[in-house]
């Protein structure tokens, strides 16, 4: 489904149909499911730009996240390439895919999975370096100052209609390019 406040024209957010508060939480066959959309909506995204994805699972009781608890995957298009690194600085963990830094989150009570637009993975565990380094909406935050963004870089300060998400919307309605 399109993003609110979208950055960048065709943000997608990819979650699964039943509730389960991280992606890290999922089962593997379920787990395995949303990985396999994020790639094929990664390709279908392309056209707009390089795409990152990013997790920032955060269970309800661990303090952090923005109020939403339930797993999704933030799928993003760039105008230009990105490395976790610019996101998450020194708390990046590199490892070898997104499934490997699941696997080391599930027991986390809230971390940010990010595949950047060359593909690389990184795990941050926010409390193991700052209580506060990834506060509600970080990721969001650094790429609005990224990429000189003069929009709200927090989605809830967004007014309707909203042009980017109407055209999103457009480009991917049923009409035209099917979500999956």
């Amino acid at each position: 489904m399109p993003t609110l406040g979208q950055l960048f024209v065709g943000s997608l957010l990819i979650l699964p149909d039943f509730h389960c508060e991280t992606v890290a939480q999922l089962r593997p066959d379920e787990r395995q499911d949303l990985l396999d959309l994020v790639n094929l909506m990664k390709e279908r995204v392309r056209s707009f730009g390089f795409p990152l994805t990013v997790e920032h699972g955060a269970r309800q009781g661990s303090g952090s996240g923005c109020g939403i608890y339930h797993a999704h995957f933030h799928l993003i298009p760039l105008p230009e390439h990105l490395h976790f690194g610019e996101l998450l600085a020194d708390a990046a963990k590199p490892v070898s895919s997104l499934d490997e830094a699941l696997d080391a989150a599930a027991d986390l009570p809230a971390y940010i999975v990010c595949q950047d637009t060359w593909g690389s993975v990184a795990l941050a565990d926010p409390f193991s370096s700052s209580p506060n380094l990834f506060a509600s909406q970080y990721v969001r935050k650094r790429l609005a100052a990224r990429f000189g963004l003069c929009e709200e870089w927090d989605w809830r300060s967004y007014h309707e209609p909203e042009a980017k998400l109407l055209e999103t919307l457009s480009i991917f309605g049923a009409n035209n390019v099917p979500l999956s």
